[in-house]
């Protein structure tokens, strides 16, 4: 969006630096369509075939005047805006795979050829230059979520951890019960940034997912072990006597959560897929873990 609070700045010459604009982003990053108010102009209305005549005082005026006449349909369109003395075009980009590296990519891209192509057209530049639409605003909520990944993490272990501490009346138990809990989500995530491949909002939240579930199945063995703790014989055999109870439980946890969030994985939306996928092993491996 480029936006004009100058209004020395006339029709002819913001039609003119926005066609100018719209042609030279066209040439790269992997962009496959364009709009905006000057693909509705006619070549001659934008002078864009002599620039030289263009800037002529008489051609401007007349171009400027046949711009206000038609104005009010831009405005109508949404190609322009109008907010006080301030003017609003728009050019809408079209990508392949905008990731937010090309994103900002781009916007220092927009910054250098506005400038260039006001200097080449000898036009005022407009006074603010800003990426908007739906998918700028994913990717600043995604990145926002992908953030805080991190943080709301840690806050559900120590959170889980406390409620353990509590369950098993001492400190050192509780955060060795959390050992199986976290294990899925360090070996997962771990071949994750091992492999170098990306997390989308939508595995973001697998790992607090994993880890609320995961702490059930520890729970229902440690209830278990404790509850064979006058037993005669070993630790040993007190873990397999737990097991012997916990294990058909824990497995049939594990059998009807894993494929009923796994059958995401084949969503054609890559948030859900993702999803699925990553609970589906998290899953498995936290049945491992315990």
């Amino acid at each position: 969006v480029l936006a004009f609070d100058d209004e020395s700045t006339s029709l002819a010459d913001r039609a003119a630096l926005v066609q100018e604009i719209q042609s030279r982003l066209r040439q790269g990053h992997d962009i496959v369509g364009s709009l905006s108010a000057a693909t509705f102009l006619p070549e001659d209305l934008l002078g864009s075939g002599s620039r030289g005549g263009a800037r002529s005082v008489v051609r401007r005026g007349v171009i400027d005047g046949r711009l206000r006449r038609v104005l009010p349909e831009l405005v109508t369109s949404g190609m322009v805006g109008e907010d006080g003395s301030r003017q609003l075009w728009r050019i809408t980009l079209q990508s392949h795979d905008f990731t937010p590296e090309k994103q900002a990519r781009l916007k220092e891209d927009v910054k250098r050829t506005v400038e260039a192509a006001a200097a080449d057209l000898g036009v005022k530049p407009p006074s603010e230059t800003f990426c908007t639409g739906g998918v700028p605003l994913t990717i600043a909520a995604q990145q926002e979520l992908l953030d805080a990944f991190l943080e709301s993490f840690v806050m559900a272990f120590f959170t889980i951890a406390a409620v353990l501490i509590v369950f098993l009346r001492s400190p050192a138990a509780g955060f060795l019960a959390m050992i199986p809990n976290i294990f899925p989500v360090v070996v997962i995530f771990g071949i994750l940034g091992w492999t170098g491949r990306r997390i989308d909002v939508g595995g973001m939240m697998t790992a607090s997912v994993a880890l609320g579930i995961a702490v059930d199945d520890t729970v229902h063995l440690l209830t278990w072990f404790r509850r064979f703790g006058g037993m005669p014989g070993s630790a040993t055999d007190r873990v397999a006597a737990a097991l012997g109870r916990a294990a058909v439980p824990m497995a049939r946890t594990t059998l009807i959560l894993a494929p009923s969030f796994g059958i995401f994985a084949f969503r054609g939306f890559q948030p859900i897929a993702q999803f699925g996928t990553l609970l589906f092993l998290l899953l498995v491996m936290a049945l491992v873990g315990d």
